[in-house]
């Protein structure tokens, strides 16, 4: 693209956030999947001439086209990142179909050296953490650690079948979370959420007398507050995929009467760090 030392801003919002924008700086309704603010546009832009400008995407728009393509968040992600670079440089396919054209075989042939840099450097792998607990109170000590290492804003999604050990590891999590002991930690079956204080506020979800998928905009989820708080979501595969956003899944896996497999698996920076650390402790205990 002839500029090695340009500079841009990517912002990964949700609809309403783009929405939003859309609002306010194009006079448009409702979310779309990429919008780009160029910087080389208008007066003074000698001023700055590194500053490409500002690309912003909406995560739930790209889950949702990613789904609807078959393709991974990341090829979408991808895609629209490319889509909005083009038209940081001036790319801009609803001039006319020759412009359109044009913009289209630059975005193929920019996403086919992104292809072979991925097949050159390997995917990018989640952190992964699988861990054996041996006795319901194993599982609550895992718990505890987790709950010790947790910041606010962290969702974790819990999977497994009944008796598999879901409530005992968030049982321990209230522990780590500074939850106070006269609170009894038990599985929100019939009230769907249940808040405990602590260090950081305690949301328990189960979702598991709901027989469809939902998402979390549907039960109401969303009015949950993200400050100073974390959620555990047990029966979480009742989600639909693309409402599972960052955080830590964590598979259970009945192996016997008393032993059970975690294997947990990071989406997101922070989620990843919090893995390596909980990995740390569980090596320590020789859980792994």
């Amino acid at each position: 693209m002839a500029s090695p030392d340009g500079e841009l801003s990517v912002l990964i919002v949700e609809d309403a956030e783009i929405a939003e924008y859309n609002r306010t700086y194009l006079n448009r309704e409702g979310p779309t999947n990429v919008i780009a603010f160029p910087m080389r546009e208008g007066d003074f832009t000698e001023l700055t001439p590194y500053l490409l400008g500002d690309v912003v995407i909406s995560a739930e728009t790209a889950r949702r086209e990613s789904e609807a393509a078959g393709l991974t968040t990341e090829e979408r992600f991808d895609q629209l990142l490319v889509h909005g670079i083009l038209h940081l440089f001036g790319y801009d396919h609803e001039q006319d179909p020759a412009e359109a054209g044009r913009m289209e075989s630059k975005s193929g042939e920019l996403l086919a050296l992104i292809r072979q840099s991925h097949r050159e450097d390997g995917p990018m792998k989640s952190p992964t953490l699988a861990v054996t607990t041996r006795s319901p109170e194993e599982t609550r000590k895992l718990g505890r650690t987790v709950g010790r290492c947790l910041f606010a804003g962290m969702t974790l999604y819990l999977m497994g079948d009944m008796g598999s050990g879901k409530t005992a590891f968030v049982q321990g999590l209230a522990q780590g979370l500074e939850v106070p002991p006269e609170y009894t930690v038990t599985s929100p079956t019939f009230t769907l959420v249940n808040e405990y204080p602590g260090r950081l506020s305690l949301y328990h979800i189960d979702l598991y007398r709901l027989e469809d998928a939902v998402d979390f905009e549907e039960i109401g989820l969303y009015d949950l507050p993200e400050e100073e708080a974390v959620a555990a979501v047990e029966w979480a595969e009742r989600l639909h995929s693309a409402d599972r956003g960052e955080g830590i899944t964590i598979r259970f896996e009945i192996q016997d009467e008393k032993i059970r497999r975690l294997h947990m698996i990071a989406s997101g920076l922070a989620a990843g760090d919090l893995i390596r650390e909980v990995e740390k402790i569980a090596k320590e205990r020789r859980w792994v």
